[in-house]
């Protein structure tokens, strides 16, 4: 599924392809050949310059996630319009790579706007290349509140969080509520308990928003801070909202896991669906699971039962797997549905083939859902989503099966298979992707292709040629990402995305 933005403000730049990007492409292949290149980067260069394409088609380019088109995303990160920027950085923090980090450290240093220094500071957290003397340059040198905020607890949570102090007790002093908080945990964590009654009262007072209190539960649960421990334990049993209450009785086994027999406690007194399994996730994650497991196994709730049932048979392990599996499914609750399938990911990725009692249930799931025609629903994203699951296990009777239902009637079974070979992992799924090529359902042709496109296998030039030459004009994503195959297989890729990036301003 793409993401969408806001129509840019502003249109980009655009006086065609360069004559020297146009005679380097030209020069590469023979004339007929060159001509499919110049079309398609033509369709990419003038789309970028239509403020009414260009929200549609930056989307669908991002959700290639393909890291030749990282110059791109760099180029739009500098231009003009503020919220192509907000976008290239969330763009770019998908990648991880060392260019897509200097081009977020830029934005941290050279950007006018400031919250868009704090998302592309945000997005380098997790690559852990900024440095100490890094993060106190921040603190030091930009004076916008947030930033420093997010640095000074970056730099907090490393081995040189007493560097932090200083800044960690000017901004505990904040006028937001959510800086203020932030950095009085912070303090906290290493000891210094100046604010923690503050901390206190911002719990206990209802004006407090549930944004800030979630924030500050899960802080307590990330950090691990023993000594705010009651305050995790306040929000729980306090009148918050459930998912609130969820972050806190997390955070509060993450800190004392003997305390799951609180969870279990709340999880049997509540009459809401959604909330029982959210903590039953909590339970189901503690070493005493089996135990807890056991009591809640009676729970008067079906579709907790069933899921119960299904974390039972886990620890077992077995065929019991796949009839509790196939009990849950059959109650197509939609978050039951959602907690099978994370399941069966955790499972899979841990397990491998050994996970293959999954193969049955989930396929019978995904053929249930189908039916004649091409339009599809919630439940189609979740079977399609099941299918990439069974694509990336790979098992002999799950490529069998889903072959069988792509090359059966069309509708959404096929669309289901369509969509998860577009996200699946598994280069021996491109035999299924030539089974849609050869449709004569323009959908499907599109799924096959994009995905042999992934795969870097050349026979899907022609269906992505003939996209590019015909565009369905109220599709234009789809044949900017066609458009962008077919450079990338013509092997000119590089320069395309080069002469895209030179028409950014």
């Amino acid at each position: 599924m793409m993401h969408h933005m806001q129509s840019p403000r502003r249109r980009i730049g655009y006086a065609g392809i360069s004559a020297i990007a146009a005679a380097t492409l030209w020069c590469a292949a023979g004339a007929a050949v060159a001509q499919d290149y110049m079309t398609a980067l033509n369709y990419l260069s003038a789309a970028l310059a239509d403020g009414s394409k260009t929200r549609s088609i930056l989307p669908a380019l991002r959700a290639t996630r393909d890291p030749g088109l990282l110059p791109l995303f760099a180029a739009l990160s500098r231009c003009g319009d503020r919220e192509l920027r907000a976008f290239a950085v969330e763009a770019l923090g998908e990648y991880g790579t060392p260019e897509a980090a200097a081009a977020l450290k830029e934005r941290v240093w050279s950007d006018p706007s400031n919250e868009i220094r704090a998302g592309a500071l945000v997005h380098l957290g997790p690559l852990k290349i900024l440095t100490d003397q890094d993060l106190l340059e921040v603190v030091d040198k930009i004076g916008d509140e947030n930033v420093r905020s997010l640095a000074a607890d970056m730099l907090a949570q490393g081995a040189g969080g007493s560097k932090a102090v200083p800044a960690l007790r000017t901004l505990a002093k904040s006028r937001d509520s959510t800086i203020r908080t932030t950095a009085q945990l912070s303090l906290l964590k290493m000891g210094i308990e100046d604010h923690k009654a503050d901390l206190v009262k911002a719990v206990e007072d209802i004006k407090t928003s549930d944004a800030v209190v979630s924030l500050l539960v899960r802080k307590i649960g990330q950090g691990k801070i023993a000594s705010a421990v009651s305050l995790a334990r306040q929000v729980a049993q306090s009148d918050r909202s459930a998912p609130v209450r969820v972050a806190a009785y997390a955070a509060l086994v993450d800190i004392s896991p003997g305390d799951v027999q609180v969870v279990r406690t709340a999880l049997q007194g509540s009459e809401l669906t959604i909330f029982k399994i959210y903590l039953l996730k909590i339970v189901s994650k503690s070493p005493q699971a089996q135990q807890h497991l056991t009591i809640l196994a009676s729970d008067p709730n079906p579709s907790v039962a069933a899921l119960v049932r299904l974390e039972l048979a886990r620890l077992r392990g077995g065929l019991e797997v796949s009839a509790a599996v196939a009990a849950a499914l059959k109650l197509g609750h939609p978050i039951v549905v959602d907690y099978v399938i994370e399941c069966a990911r955790k499972d899979m990725a841990a397990r491998g083939p050994l996970a293959e009692a999954y193969v049955p249930p989930l396929l019978a799931y995904i053929r249930s859902l189908d039916a004649p025609g091409a339009t599809l629903g919630a439940n189609h994203i979740r079977g399609a989503m099941a299918a990439t699951l069974l694509m990336n296990l790979g098992t002999r009777q799950a490529m069998d099966s889903l072959h069988e239902i792509a090359t059966g009637r069309y509708g959404s079974g096929v669309r289901m298979v369509g969509g998860a070979l577009m996200r699946t992992t598994n280069p021996e799924t491109i035999g299924l992707a030539r089974v849609l090529i050869k449709s004569s359902y323009q959908e499907a042709v599109f799924d096959g292709a994009l995905t042999l496109a992934r795969f870097e296998q050349p026979e899907a030039l022609p269906a992505l040629r003939k996209i590019v030459d015909s565009p369905d004009p109220a599709q234009p994503g789809a044949t900017a990402m066609a458009a962008w195959y077919v450079l990338k297989l013509s092997g000119k890729g590089p320069a395309a995305a080069r002469a895209l990036a030179e028409q950014i301003k």
